[in-house]
């Protein structure tokens, strides 16, 4: 009986540790990606969109020794976006002050403080913006500024 249950045990751990499982982009984004970024490694996750043939894969990598950042590729090997993590007094003055104003943060909250996060994106027509994870009511938004800090809109991501 011990036999069995570890057995099933062991089976079951397996099949668990499985789940987190690397994930291996196909050759054209690799190589798009070492071609954009040489010299970095990647670890990959991949995103479903609402079409079946939607499907992303996003390399996160260090950019320098603080700084991660996040490239996005379609199935074909065409580049996204870009974005990198910033301070958030390297935002605009304009967005700064909308942040403040909107989405104030409690001072004494960490939880609030650390759902601040900011974001330098670049996508693939060269469009830079800047996005600012936030929370309010109890739900969490990405709020998107171009480059002079004015607003451009607001996304509930959960």
């Amino acid at each position: 009986m011990k036999n069995v249950l570890l057995f099933t045990l062991l089976v079951y751990s397996s099949f668990i540790m499985s789940q987190a499982g690397i994930i291996v982009p196909p050759e054209k984004v690799r190589s798009a990606f070492e071609k954009k970024y040489p010299k970095k490694t990647a670890v990959w996750s991949i995103e479903y969109g609402n079409k079946d043939d939607d499907v992303r894969f996003e390399a996160k990598f260090d950019t320098d020794a603080q700084k991660k950042g996040y490239a996005q590729f379609d199935q074909k090997g065409n580049f996204k976006f870009f974005k990198e993590q910033i301070s958030a007094v390297k935002l605009p003055n304009n967005a700064i002050l909308y942040l403040n104003k909107n989405y104030p943060i409690k001072a004494k909250s960490k939880i609030e403080t650390a759902a601040r996060n900011v974001f330098f994106v670049t996508d693939a027509l060269k469009t830079l913006v800047y996005e600012v994870t936030v929370r309010k009511e109890m739900k969490n938004y990405k709020v998107i500024f171009d480059t002079e800090g004015n607003y451009i809109n607001r996304v509930q991501i959960n």
